[in-house]
């Protein structure tokens, strides 16, 4: 079943033994279980996530999935407070339909959140930085989620994505992506272009090792490998049956099995592991239909130096706590007259939970008298983690004794919380004395309500405790802490909170994108090279109010600034019926009209007000009239006074709400395109904020002009297109627009508007919401005059361009 690669496979053995893990260290536990080395599968057949533990015994970690697909863990962040735990986030596509893909999110207690919703299709996950990346495979993409909230953008435009992995420094944000696409395996490097590194292998999924050598599973049952060394690929595995998603065992998690590879066999109901250059032996069997998997790693424990208690002239008790993060942690305490130490206690187990666990050590000869110093010290597979340094003073010699300690109590988090319903949790350490806990609860910190008074025992050793509560309100913010009672005295928890979930409300229809604003930066010239912009209004019955700036000087106040900015531009405004509306210098407009501008944010540009010069218009303009001919589109030209040339940037706005019906279809300008920073630039920002995707077909028109009556005296001859997302990266581009995959070009043709010479270039996106900058260039730094169009594609057929 396996090539007799014995270089290869040596090779891959000793790079792996030497490799440093490049990508994110990832953790994540359910209650129940907490052993690093688990494996964790999305399973098509039950809708589930199941954890598997060593020995291949499984367990449910979630359900109530329609198609789960790709599955990654992000790590925790152990030096914030509080600190941040690793989490699980899944993607499950729904019925696959444009907007039923939801990405969920998973705590250390197996509690579900959603990531992210109105997801098309969404298949392989992976981690680049602190964002989750995502297949869109029914919008054709490669769409990255940050984990803080903030919007997401759009990485690449790439047909049918199905699976990713990412290979770099970890949290960087600028790790190189690989993507299974069917007929190729795409690698795109920070800043790069996709580069086809594997074409014509029917790839399903790509995994990238810690050395860097990437893994293909593909539909004829095989597993590819690539060196990162750069010899030839060739077969790693055979004779699987449908291969998809994969996971390496990380070094030192699973004892004894360096470099092997797990691999979720769908088809047969199998996770396979393989041994470099070995027959694929089954990890687990009849598991369903497994699709993506993911191995749980390690991260190092989080400690906590607390105060010492019980000091007396020769003895103390030293406390702290200890959250093991997943793995088999043991502690120590270090203690000595000097920061230096010098003496520890005896290792003892935390365990390997998810919670701090309360510790202490009890110590004996002491001096009287006498200031000590200690620290807290945890290690587990993740690494040693160090307390802050804490001291004691000793009591003189015969003094009182110390009196008894109060217990040590922790407040954990809420779990099991629905609408009406939660558990408390926490842990109590007696210390030595009958002890007894409760919770209070309330919906301020101030509480009002508690639990049933509870015995914790009399031991020395922290016991996890817990209560439920019913009869809770839905949505409701509910404050908690856990309190014990003994000999010592009451001990307190810290504050913590719950949301309890609220009961679903009747769904809201999510506002469908539009283009909030179209805009093109051209090299203003005089005669007919001045600039000139055409845009359609369309979509319904109403007229649609907006504002069109044409930007000169402000450019040149940019950091950095322009070169060249059109230093006092004029703009005209020509409506279908031959009226004309002009605009100088932008105060020039009616103190309504200013008011409209400033209501709007637009006397500001990147957050500086525009220039006295710069020019602006608002006008409120009808639609597209199908019974009148021309009726919809409108012309703005960008010139300068008294002959002035330049750089400008001329804009349309749409002031409309979310739910207006008419749309800002088109803009379309014509501009010389030089080289350098002389090139043709088009923006545009898609929203509102929480819409659905908007669907664009952007042009790169040259050799169309070189035929129009009358002809365009030196038209770009080979225009070139390339898009970009709001971050500045390259997220598609293109040449000859029939250069490209079949179905985009079919796609293309079906809008009607398809452009009608094979050198000019085209782009069809479904892009969410954010800003975009499409550039045009000549190929091989040619230049001439060109267009550049971005047409909204709303549901009805667009107006045909006007050139």
């Amino acid at each position: 079943m396996f090539p007799s690669n014995t270089r290869a496979a040596c090779a891959r053995i000793c790079k792996l033994s030497l490799a440093v893990i490049a990508g994110a260290a990832l953790a994540i536990t359910s209650r129940a279980f907490a052993t690093p080395g688990d494996l964790y599968a999305t399973d098509l057949a039950s809708g589930s996530v199941i954890r598997y533990a060593s020995d291949g015994s499984p367990m449910t970690f979630a359900s109530g999935l329609i198609s789960p697909q790709g599955i990654v863990f992000l790590p925790g962040d152990s030096t914030k407070s509080p600190p941040v735990p690793a989490s699980l986030y899944v993607a499950d596509a729904g019925n696959g339909g444009a907007t039923s893909g939801v990405i969920f999110k998973y705590d250390l207690f197996g509690n579900k959140s959603t990531f992210a919703s109105s997801l098309n299709n969404p298949k392989g996950l992976a981690v680049d930085g602190n964002a989750v990346l995502v297949c869109e495979n029914g919008a054709g993409r490669i769409t990255r989620l940050p984990t803080d909230g903030t919007p997401g953008t759009i990485s690449l435009i790439v047909s049918n994505p199905m699976g990713i992995d990412t290979h770099g420094t970890a949290g960087s944000g600028f790790l190189t992506k690989y993507i299974a696409t069917g007929p190729s395996v795409f690698k795109v490097s920070p800043g790069g272009t996709p580069v086809d590194i594997d074409p014509g292998d029917n790839s399903r999924s790509v995994s990238v090792d810690f050395a860097g050598n990437i893994f293909v599973t593909t539909g004829a049952g095989t597993i590819s490998e690539i060196p990162a060394d750069g010899s030839p690929k060739f077969t790693f595995a055979s004779g699987l049956g449908d291969p998809h998603g994969m996971a390496f065992v990380p070094p030192g998690v699973v004892q004894g099995e360096p470099g092997f590879v797990y691999v979720a066999d769908t088809a047969g109901g199998t996770i396979f592991k393989i041994a470099p250059g070995a027959t694929p032996m089954p990890f687990v069997t009849g598991a369903g239909n497994p699709n993506f998997i993911v191995f749980e790693t390690n991260i190092a424990p989080t400690t906590v130096t607390m105060a010492a208690t019980s000091v007396t002239s020769a003895g103390a008790t030293l406390n702290g706590t200890v959250n093991p993060n997943a793995s088999s942690t043991t502690y120590q305490f270090n203690y000595g007259t000097t920061t230096s130490y010098g003496t520890s206690t005896s290792q003892m187990s935390a365990g390997s939970g998810t919670t701090p666990v309360p510790v202490s050590a009890v110590l004996a000869g002491l001096t009287p008298s006498t200031t000590y110093h200690f620290q807290l010290v945890a290690n587990n597979k993740g690494g040693a983690a160090n307390g802050a340094d804490a001291t004691f003073k000793t009591s003189p010699a015969n003094s009182t004794p110390t009196p008894t300690p109060a217990p040590i109590v922790v407040t954990g988090s809420a779990s099991d919380v629905v609408d009406t319903t939660a558990t408390l949790n926490a842990t109590v350490n007696p210390t030595g004395s009958e002890t007894t806990f409760q919770f209070e609860y309330g919906l301020t910190s101030g509480y009002g309500s508690t639990t049933t008074v509870t015995s914790a025992g009399g031991g020395f050793t922290a016991v996890p405790v817990s209560a439920g509560l019913t009869g809770l309100s839905a949505g409701t913010l509910y404050h908690f802490r856990a309190t014990a009672t003994n000999a010592g005295g009451i001990a307190n928890g810290l504050d913590s909170t719950f949301t309890t979930l609220l009961v679903p409300p009747s769904p809201t229809p999510t506002p469908a994108g539009k283009a909030l604003n179209i805009s093109t930066r051209v090299d203003v010239e005089t005669g007919d090279n001045v600039g000139i912009a055409g845009f359609i209004i369309n979509g319904g019955t109403t007229p649609k109010t907006v504002v069109i700036r044409g930007l000169g000087p402000s450019l040149g106040s940019l950091t950095p600034p322009v070169s060249g900015a059109l230093a006092d531009p004029v703009l005209e405004l020509h409506e279908p019926g031959g009226t004309v509306v002009k605009n100088d210098n932008w105060k020039d407009n009616s103190a309504n009209d200013q008011g409209i501008i400033v209501a709007a944010g637009l006397n500001e540009s990147n957050g500086m007000a525009i220039d006295d010069l710069d020019s602006v218009i608002v006008a409120t303009l009808p639609p597209v009239d199908p019974a009148v001919s021309g009726s919809g589109q409108y012309t703005a030209i960008f010139s300068g006074n008294a002959g002035g040339m330049g750089i400008g940037l001329v804009e349309v706005y749409d002031l409309d709400g979310a739910s207006a019906t008419t749309q800002l279809a088109n803009i379309s300008t014509r501009g010389l395109v030089g080289t350098g920073d002389n090139v043709l630039i088009g923006g545009l920002i898609i929203g509102p904020t929480g819409g659905l995707d908007a669907t664009v077909l952007v042009r790169a028109i040259g050799p169309e002009l070189a035929n129009t009556v009358p002809p365009v005296a030196g038209a770009l001859m080979d225009p070139m297109l390339a898009l970009y997302n709001g971050d500045g990266d390259i997220i598609v581009s293109n040449d000859d627009w029939q250069n490209q995959d079949p179905i985009q070009v079919a796609d293309i043709r079906a809008t009607g508007i398809a452009p009608t010479m094979d050198s000019e270039s085209a782009l069809l996106v479904d892009l969410i919401v954010g800003r975009y900058t499409a550039i045009v260039t000549g190929k091989n730094a040619t230049t001439g005059v060109a267009l550049v169009e971005i047409y909204h594609l709303p549901s009805t057929t667009p107006a045909a361009p006007s050139h």
